[in-house]
């Protein structure tokens, strides 16, 4: 899940302002709880425009939260745009093929659509941290769909699930499928569970190498017999993963030329893709 959060709720302007960002970040991260660990932070206050993030946390002697994973000024558009289209403009130039789940932390309503106020938290009080982290972290909750259980008999562990929702959540599949992807008894969930983390696993491999789609599960596949991985495993259950991760993601030799002297260092492609 991915937050935009403005830093600049205290009013406060200029140096003071940024100096409290840090911990207004902190304990806004740190009021989520295990929610923590399923979010990445986009900053995305006016004068991070103009200020690495690194620079401006390692001013105060302070690490950049593991969390922060851009700046929303990353990408200037070329036009006067509001929050909302920023936030869109910086998503669309990362996520060609679908855009990820996401939620917005800012201190105003301003131009923001109607339509789209359920991905908007607001500041509670221009110095309250901690009630806007309560707010975020009730959002999560019912957005992670942390204590449901559907099946039948006693629950997976709460780990599992834990992993679960973060899985489905990362493919982007609507809450109403998972059922179909992880059964319905606790056996079948583990046993389902575990493979999926596996495919999982070798899908973000290829992600990190730059030679794969981060939302390959929707796309269909010829060794598949043109199914999507997803209808495959949906369909035919352990055996449909078990096919998605025998025939999809075996690696192959990659067949990239490099200068003479220059080792290969492990490269590997997806068949047939």
């Amino acid at each position: 899940m991915l937050l935009f959060v403005d830093l600049d709720s205290t009013g406060e302007p200029g140096e003071a302002g940024r100096e409290g960002a840090s911990a207004r970040l902190r304990t806004l991260l740190e009021g989520l709880g295990p929610y923590a660990e399923l979010v990445e932070v986009v900053v995305s206050s006016p004068w991070a425009r103009a200020h690495r993030l690194e620079d401006l946390w390692a001013a105060h002697g302070l690490d950049l939260p593991t969390q922060v994973v851009g700046n929303l000024w990353d990408d200037v558009p070329p036009l006067s745009l509001s929050r909302y289209e920023h936030i869109i403009y910086w998503l669309t130039r990362r996520h060609v093929w679908r855009l990820p789940s996401w939620l917005a932390v800012l201190p105003s309503e301003e131009e923001w659509p109607a339509d789209q106020h359920r991905r908007l938290i607001q500041w509670s009080d221009s110095r309250d941290a901690a009630a806007t982290s309560h707010a975020l972290r009730a959002q999560l909750e019912r957005y992670y769909w942390a204590d449901l259980w559907w099946g039948d008999g006693p629950p997976p562990d709460a780990a599992a699930r834990w992993r679960a929702h973060a899985l489905m959540v990362a493919w982007s599949l609507p809450r109403r499928r998972w059922p179909h992807v992880l059964g319905h008894t606790t056996p079948e969930f583990e046993v389902r569970l575990d493979l999926l983390l596996k495919v999982h696993a070798g899908a973000q491999r290829y992600v990190r190498a730059g030679v794969w789609y981060p939302h390959w599960v929707h796309l269909p596949r010829a060794e598949l017999g043109r199914r999507r991985p997803i209808e495959l495993i949906e369909a035919s259950g352990v055996q449909g993963i078990e096919q998605v991760l025998a025939y999809v993601w075996q690696p192959e030799p990659a067949t990239v030329s490099l200068p003479q002297g220059v080792a290969s260092a492990g490269l590997v492609r997806p068949s047939n893709y």
